[in-house]
């Protein structure tokens, strides 16, 4: 499990939790992103740099073990807005709902 943290000179700015899937970080399981709540409202600014940190970081990790084709997916509530406009902006395409509460998502990204 790797847990990413943006810092700056007031504090911690941004998580990012993920986890390998696979042994080799072909499959990456998106565990969470969050935001402080003084970047919030921001138009979102915070929010997609600290997706393009986890992603290079993620995409990084899979380039070291000679992977080519990484699935990224990741599990969001159907009800957070902002979460799925992130996730699309970021190339991530919806699948399916999971259950009543969560929407499956993924990234493939070719290395």
């Amino acid at each position: 499990m790797v847990l990413l943290v943006g810092e700056d000179s007031v504090g911690i700015g941004a998580l990012a939790l993920f986890a390998r899937e696979t042994s080799d970080w072909s499959r990456v399981d998106f565990m969470g992103l969050a935001v402080a709540c003084r970047f919030r409202g921001k138009g979102g600014a915070h929010a997609r740099e600290a997706m393009d940190r986890a992603l290079t970081d993620m995409n990084g990790r899979a380039i070291d073990a000679d992977i080519h084709r990484q699935f990224i997916v990741a599990r969001i509530d159907k009800a957070n807005k902002a979460s799925k406009l992130l996730c699309g902006g970021a190339g991530f395409t919806y699948l399916e709902d999971m259950n009543e509460t969560l929407e499956y998502w993924e990234l493939a990204v070719d290395l």
